[in-house]
């Protein structure tokens, strides 16, 4: 089994609530949504805050930008 899903510590972010500041530690996808999440600045060691999720996009605060981020994109995305 992959390390990455033994830390107790970390979450997928598709399960933080809005107002959470978390750092992202690892994406647990393949190469083509591991490049698109770079190219939207998350990558490990990022700090992004969550701002709201109620069960649709999780939408995010990542420096001075907002963004949304599907369900399932976001469930791949373990943070601490």
């Amino acid at each position: 089994m992959n390390p990455i899903y033994r830390s107790r510590a970390s979450r997928h972010l598709s399960s933080i609530h809005g107002g959470e500041k978390v750092v992202v530690k690892a994406v647990a996808g393949g190469r083509d949504l591991t490049r698109r999440l770079r190219e939207l600045g998350i990558h490990e060691g990022v700090e992004i805050e969550v701002a709201q999720n109620t069960g649709g996009p999780v939408i995010i605060i990542l420096g001075n930008s907002r963004m949304a981020l599907g369900q399932g994109m976001a469930g791949k995305i373990l943070v601490e």
